[in-house]
């Protein structure tokens, strides 16, 4: 039975301290948190830990700098959420 990514982490929150997407999607592959997918009957139907993203954020990280990271960048509040 497939069991989803603890909510609670052992890192500490940063706030807004990082450079880049893929420095961020790097540093919360330290903990033990992650993304987690439901179904639409609210059934968990995936899980990936952000630990098994590093190599990813990295090629995530460079395509969506050339779309629209800009637009992205200029649209959030400030803490990291769109407006």
């Amino acid at each position: 039975m497939m069991k989803p990514t603890p909510t609670k982490n052992k890192l500490p929150l940063r706030k807004g301290s990082f450079t880049t997407l893929a420095e961020a999607l790097d540093y919360a592959a330290e903990g033990q948190t992650g993304f987690n997918f439901y179904n639409g009957a609210g059934k968990l139907s995936a899980v990936l830990p952000y630990k098994k993203t590093p190599k990813g954020s990295q090629i995530f990280g460079a395509s969506f700098a050339g779309v629209g990271s800009a637009a992205w960048r200029t649209s959030c509040d400030g803490g990291g959420y769109p407006s």
